[in-house]
């Protein structure tokens, strides 16, 4: 009886005790509250981590620690907002933009399709609709942009942790300097950032505490017709105090390297800088800095801290300017084709620094650009520069968004062919100086010599020879080269005349020469004086060995044309003399099909190849380079002065090796070379053959002609005519007036 009592005593305490604590805590204040850990991820370094399976995520975020140019604001001494970002599920397969389906007509529909991946709402693969990898129709087409991944694993082969580089992924949201990350990868949670709300369209949410932040909003659109993307990004401050807040973003990685085994690794970053007001007061001109090779751009690794790293800053420029300088286009390009984040002039206000309503073409996403680099090993250096992928990042300017407002962080993007018809003809790309995305030259220590104007005036003619007179690319490309020549001829004739000439005088006088050393063998004075006597007696000076130097002069040009066929867009996939040889055979002859590839005159799909030193990866047989070696060889016999001495023997052994040496090393270094520069060099020799068989037949009926004259005038011998030759009398004059003071100098020591 007493325990019953008791029990109906204990029972309505307790009653009133549970009441009791329930309602003392929904009195509290909801900052008191702890929010349940699986709710969001840490986003700062002070944030308490979410739990976390134990095995690495999928695709981790490369460090967002900014480097010394791109560091964050003091840290405040009050206590920092607990900010991270809110997740949801992960959908199993997000929905795409735009289609590979061709149209007729080229400025209807998407050029592209574009797949996306969830870490920070980047790209997975961005493939081109109307380029495919070869002639073949049913070759992959080019994807131009992918997710770029890499895996470790331990000795016994169990993984230890995967990363990625996302292309055009948001990295990160700097707020009053805390860094919350936005491209964390939580596949192995199955939930994610960004939400997608419609094909291309993503949003992120990022909190303080519970209570929502920022809305952030990324857009990609794909235009009707051509190879743009606009991405609108929007940040909206939710909070009732403005914010402060910085962008980083990463930009395009690698290109595909191609298989190509000429010239060398063609991926490069590109910058189009904005000059400061003392060099363009109008804030228009954009100048197309020169490129940065892919070799470049993976210096310095760091591998034992880890396999990315973000410590190059490629802009701005450590110069007196460059805190005036900005940037209206940054990119990475491979031979034919770019991925570039460009300006939107149309979407910004003017520019308020400069008077006159002048628009603004400043990417204001990219204050500075860095890269990102991930290595995938290598057994040297130069393999694993080889095998890494560079990645760009870009860092905003700092934006202070009033409560209700937005900040806007968009950005254009084009992704297509680095070509000048087409680049010249889309307004957009002309108003933010995207035509100087296409540049001729390898690099290297000869890139001076490929003038831009030079290569691009070239460009244009070979366009103009091609549309209207020949419809062939192939025909195009040899009637160029004999337009050049027969530009360059007075100056090559000349030349050549004069060189001749020169040969032919001293060997003339090679036996008085030797006469007169060993006469005057222990007085290298007077032999001197006898020598120069000599010279001036059968008018003969050394200003004739100068016809060497307008060949010189020469060079610019053919390398300008050189790299101008190289790097031509409008010749890839075209085949040579209107597709002649694939008539003839039904479509299954692979000659001159291609004349961005070797000629491939024996060639199967099925051939895996070899590789042979300087030749490269042989998959084909190839006859250009063949034919090329014998026209250079019939060149160097027709363009190789008389010597002006008598060669020894040994001497002469010598330069039998070495012509022939040049003649098949040539070959051999060409031989996966495009057949369109193939063609080039073999027109190129051919009417260098021609054009120096035509001068020295010339040259010899004019001498031959001038030493019967001589012999009814002798007075001739004196006589010159010609501005060359007027330059020659002047040198000689020179020479022997310098030879007089030397001789009375001496003679004054010799008196003393």
């Amino acid at each position: 009886m007493a325990s019953s009592s008791r029990a109906r005593l204990v029972v309505p305490l307790l009653l009133f005790a549970v009441v009791a604590i329930a309602a003392l805590l929904y009195l509290l204040p909801a900052n008191a509250q702890t929010p349940p850990t699986p709710t969001t991820p840490a986003a700062t370094a002070n944030a308490t981590p979410a739990a976390a399976p134990a095995q690495p995520a999928t695709l981790p975020t490369p460090s967002l620690t900014p480097g010394p140019s791109l560091s964050a604001p003091p840290a405040s001494t009050t206590a920092k907002p607990n900010y991270s970002v809110l997740i949801h599920p992960l959908e199993p397969n997000l929905q795409t933009l735009g289609s590979l389906q061709q149209r007729p007509d080229p400025d209807q529909g998407a050029q592209m399709l574009i797949t996306f991946n969830p870490a920070g709402a980047g790209i997975e693969s961005l493939t081109l609709a109307r380029h495919h990898t070869t002639i073949a129709t049913d070759s992959p087409r080019e994807t131009i942009q992918q997710t770029e991944k890499h895996q470790l694993f331990d000795t016994a082969g169990n993984l230890v942790s995967q990363r990625a580089l996302v292309p055009l992924a948001a990295l990160a949201l700097e707020i009053d300097g805390t860094v919350v990350p936005l491209a964390e990868d939580l596949t192995a949670q199955s939930q994610t950032l960004w939400k997608q709300l419609s094909p291309g369209q993503f949003q992120a949410t990022i909190l303080n505490g519970l209570t929502p932040a920022l809305l952030i909003t990324r857009h990609y659109t794909l235009p009707a017709g051509g190879y743009h993307i606009f991405l609108e990004q929007t940040v909206e401050n939710l909070t009732s105090q403005p914010l402060t807040v910085r962008w980083f973003q990463m930009g395009p990685t690698d290109l595909p390297k191609g298989k190509a085994t000429y010239g060398g690794d063609l991926r490069r970053a590109r910058l189009g800088v904005i000059p400061g007001p003392a060099t363009d007061p109008t804030g228009q001109a954009v100048l197309g800095r020169d490129f940065i090779p892919h070799a470049d751009l993976i210096t310095k690794p760091n591998w034992q801290n880890g396999p990315v790293w973000p410590d190059l800053l490629l802009f701005p420029p450590a110069t007196p300017e460059g805190a005036t300088q900005s940037l209206a286009w940054v990119g990475a390009q491979n031979r034919y084709f770019a991925v570039t984040l460009h300006a939107l002039p149309g979407t910004s206000p003017a520019r308020a620094d400069i008077p006159g309503n002048v628009p603004d073409i400043r990417l204001k996403i990219a204050a500075a650009v860095d890269r990102v680099v991930l290595p995938r090993g290598g057994a040297d250096l130069a393999q694993i520069q080889a095998n890494a992928v560079a990645a760009l990042r870009l860092t905003s300017q700092p934006a202070t968004i009033a409560p209700g407002k937005s900040a806007n962080f968009s950005t254009g993007i084009f992704a297509g062919p680095v070509s000048r018809s087409l680049l010249q003809n889309d307004p957009q790309a002309k108003a933010i100086g995207l035509t100087d995305q296409e540049i001729y030259t390898f690099g290297g220590p000869c890139a001076f010599c490929t003038f831009q104007p030079v290569a691009s005036f070239l460009r244009w003619f070979l366009a103009t020879l091609h549309d209207y007179i020949t419809r062939d690319w192939a025909l195009a490309i040899i009637l160029l080269v004999v337009c050049v020549r027969t530009l360059l001829h007075p100056i090559t004739k000349w030349s050549q005349m004069s060189l001749n000439r020169f040969g032919k005088q001293m060997q003339k006088l090679a036996p008085m020469q030797k006469a007169l050393q060993e006469k005057y063998k222990d007085d290298p004075k007077k032999l001197r004086e006898e020598t120069a006597s000599l010279m001036k007696e059968q008018n003969v000076n050394y200003a004739g060995a100068l016809g060497c130097i307008p060949m010189f002069l020469q060079m610019p040009i053919w390398i300008a044309l050189y790299a101008m066929i190289f790097f031509n867009f409008d010749l890839r996939h075209q085949p040579a003399f209107y597709g002649l040889f694939q008539h003839a055979s039904g479509g299954s002859w692979s000659f001159l099909a291609d004349l961005a590839e070797p000629d491939r005159f024996i060639w199967s799909p099925t051939w895996t190849g070899f590789t042979v030193p300087l030749m490269g990866h042989i998959d084909s047989i190839n006859i250009l380079p063949f034919i090329l070696g014998v026209v250079f060889f019939i060149q160097q016999k027709y363009l190789t002065p008389p010597s002006a001495t008598p060669l020894s023997p040994e001497m002469q052994s010598q330069q039998k090796i070495i012509k022939v040496m040049m003649v098949v090393l040539f070959p051999l270094m060409m031989y996966n070379a495009p057949s369109a520069l193939a063609l080039y060099f073999i027109t190129n020799s051919a009417l260098g053959i021609l054009e120096s068989k035509h001068i020295r037949k010339k040259f010899e009926e004019k001498e031959k002609a001038f030493e019967e004259e001589l012999k009814r005038n002798p007075h001739l011998a004196k006589e010159k005519t010609g501005i060359m030759a007027r330059m020659q009398q002047r040198l000689l004059s020179a020479t022997q007036h310098a030879e007089n003071i030397r001789n009375q100098q001496q003679r004054a020591r010799g008196g003393k």
